[in-house]
């Protein structure tokens, strides 16, 4: 199968999912720091049972059978010798279809402080951007994630708002830290 390279980096490359991703995919869900960062609250003691792996394989592949939108809802963050890494995204809330979130994870811990979700961030951004007539973009991260927030500064979003105490986890209440950029932002960006 042949690699689709949405958007190509210096040091990462975003790409579409391959078959060979799977076992990657699935260990995600359930080994690296990154599960410590993005909602461990959904993840933990969550196991699979055999059942649900194979559930997971059959639904895997049979999104290759479907034509994928442009522009793109996921991504996998590859290196340049295309070793998955992680992963982008971009969701909505409720019914606003033009101004959706995005966020990243980088999965693979030796991958980690170097830099790389920076750049795949970035070209994410640019991506979504380029590939729509989005009014704007969202991210949100929690208050206890500092590498999200430093991503999320470094490539332009403004610090729209603090959901204060929005969630309980391991006996402390967590703020929720919501960030945007306008079109016109990401454009003065670029020039």
């Amino acid at each position: 199968m042949a690699i689709n390279v949405l958007a190509r980096g210096d040091r990462v490359i975003l790409r579409d999912r391959l078959p060979s991703d799977l076992d990657s995919i699935i260990r995600w869900n359930f080994h690296g720091e990154h599960l410590k960062f993005d909602a461990p609250w959904e993840r933990m003691g969550v196991s699979w049972t055999e059942e649900q792996i194979e559930k997971f394989k059959e639904g895997f592949f049979e999104k290759f059978k479907k034509e994928l939108p442009i522009p793109r809802g996921s991504a996998i963050i590859a290196t340049r010798e295309n070793i998955p890494i992680g992963n982008v995204n971009r969701y909505y809330h409720k019914d606003i279809i033009d101004a959706p979130f995005i966020g990243i994870s980088i999965q693979e811990d030796e991958y980690l402080n170097q830099g790389l979700g920076t750049e795949a961030f970035k070209l994410w951004l640019d991506y979504q951007f380029s590939n729509s007539n989005i009014h704007r973009i969202g991210a949100e991260t929690w208050l206890f994630n500092p590498r999200a927030i430093r991503i999320l500064e470094k490539v332009g979003f403004k610090l729209e708002g603090v959901q204060r105490e929005m969630r309980e986890w391991e006996g402390q209440r967590l703020d929720k830290m919501l960030f945007g950029m306008l079109r016109r932002e990401w454009e003065q960006g670029k020039s």
